[in-house]
């Protein structure tokens, strides 16, 4: 096994790349991430007041800009309108306190040791270290291991159930459905045009959220 085998290229059923998933992205998806991505640190940066902890050349070093997009997705996934909508939405959660406790107090205690700890509002003093290849023998000691191993065992066929059709109810994942908004392949309802709150419209049906699986599921499913 040569250790750049399919380098760069998705292992289908293995990882499929999100999209904030940075070394996954094409020119188009990255582009809507960083205009996403900035417009955000902008707003954090001002709002905690945490201008020295982030400075202004934030987006020059890559563990920023990473620890940066996993903290925008998550305070996304605590803030969301979906925690309050559909037919079993809840008036109040918890997850923005929790965002607070285990996302933001842990991102500022780590910014002491990251490459921005000597930055200022006037000077980046980033270090770009030339990547250092992969050892020649990386390959040669990743056979070894594998053929140690035994081979695998096989699964079992999946038992559909006698009352099963073998057709899957249809479901889209929240950032699925808001890639086909922003892409104008669904739309959000219009409230003032008498639209159910926080469904979305897709090929002329109508998608609301499943809390229990928390997926959208077209309005004959829900």
């Amino acid at each position: 096994m040569a250790a750049d085998d399919d380098e760069g290229t998705p292992r289908a059923g293995v990882f499929r790349p999100s999209r904030f998933c940075w070394d996954g992205l094409d020119k188009h998806a990255a582009e809507r991430l960083w205009d996403e991505l900035v417009r955000w640190v902008q707003w954090f940066r001002h709002r905690y007041e945490v201008l020295e902890k982030v400075p202004p050349c934030w987006y020059r070093h890559p563990r920023m800009v990473e620890e940066l997009t996993a903290l925008m997705t998550a305070h996304r996934a605590a803030y969301t309108q979906l925690h309050a909508v559909g037919r079993t939405g809840l008036p109040y959660w918890s997850d923005m306190a929790a965002w607070h406790a285990y996302y933001l107090r842990p991102f500022l205690a780590a910014t002491a040791d990251m490459s921005t700890r000597s930055c200022s509002a006037h000077q980046c003093k980033l270090i770009v270290f030339d990547e250092q290849p992969l050892p020649a023998d990386l390959g040669e000691w990743i056979d070894n291991d594998l053929a140690a191993r035994r081979e695998p065992t096989p699964e079992p066929e999946p038992d559909p159930g006698p009352e099963s059709t073998g057709a899957a109810e249809p479901a889209i994942a929240p950032s699925q459905m808001y890639d086909l908004v922003a892409a104008g392949k669904a739309r959000t309802a219009d409230v003032d045009a008498g639209e159910p709150e926080g469904w979305f419209n897709l090929d002329g049906r109508w998608w609301s959220l499943d809390t229990d699986t928390t997926m959208f599921v077209p309005e004959s499913s829900a």
